[in-house]
């Protein structure tokens, strides 16, 4: 009775250290080519025009805040945009909104303007 030989195993490693060398420094310069890029297209201000729309394209105006303490608890804080103004007080109980009439012009309706058609 003859006993087969064992199946011979490759010694060598399929990939060689030289290849992974290379692939990893052709990774390593396309992540830099990459980020160089990114770079220079945010410092264009192209990479704002991916999120926020168009190049060049006006960003919104702010709110200006001014708070006022009330009492130890409840601050007053008076937001103002564009000639809108808004006047938002917090207390421990909660939050309380309502528009400010500013320059002579007058919201009807008061806090609650959406319901006037009814």
């Amino acid at each position: 009775m003859m006993i087969s030989s064992a199946i011979p195993y490759r010694s060598d490693p399929a990939v060689g250290a030289g290849d992974i060398l290379w692939a990893g420094l052709i990774a390593l310069g396309l992540l830099a080519m990459a980020f160089i890029v990114l770079l220079q297209l945010r410092r264009k201000g192209w990479l704002g025009a991916w999120t926020n729309g168009t190049p060049g394209t006006k960003v919104a105006s702010r709110w200006n805040v001014h708070s006022q303490r009330i009492s130890r608890r409840a601050v007053a804080h008076t937001l103002t945009r564009d000639g809108y103004s808004m006047l938002v007080v917090e207390t421990p109980n909660g939050v309380a909104m309502a528009p400010l009439a500013t320059e002579g012009v007058f919201q009807a309706g008061g806090a609650h303007g959406d319901q006037d058609g009814r």
